[in-house]
């Protein structure tokens, strides 16, 4: 039977409908939180990047930990080069503002 929990995300609440743990959820939450937190300490970058690029981190874990990526392995090469990219472009950042 589906419950309403609620979490916050951001600083944002959110009521969700969902038949998983309330505990699950929250955690998940949690690890959302925690991940947009440790990327926006090594860039200034809005909410809506910071949040896709969690949720591309997320995905390409699950796809690992699935499996599944041998079905999805082109857009995993396009992805990493992505990631290099970023990470290139975040170190740059860095150097470049003091830290």
């Amino acid at each position: 039977m589906s419950k309403a929990v609620k979490v916050t995300l951001q600083g944002k609440t959110f009521t969700l409908q969902t038949e998983e743990d309330e505990s699950h959820i929250l955690a998940s939450a949690a690890l959302v939180n925690d991940k947009i937190d440790a990327l926006r300490k090594k860039a200034a970058l809005p909410e809506g990047t910071l949040a896709m690029l969690v949720g591309m981190e997320l995905a390409g874990e699950l796809l690992k930990a699935s499996g599944a990526g041998e079905r999805y392995a082109p857009i995993k090469v396009r992805a990493e080069r992505l990631r290099d990219r970023l990470k290139s472009s975040l170190a740059t950042r860095g150097t470049g503002n003091g830290g």
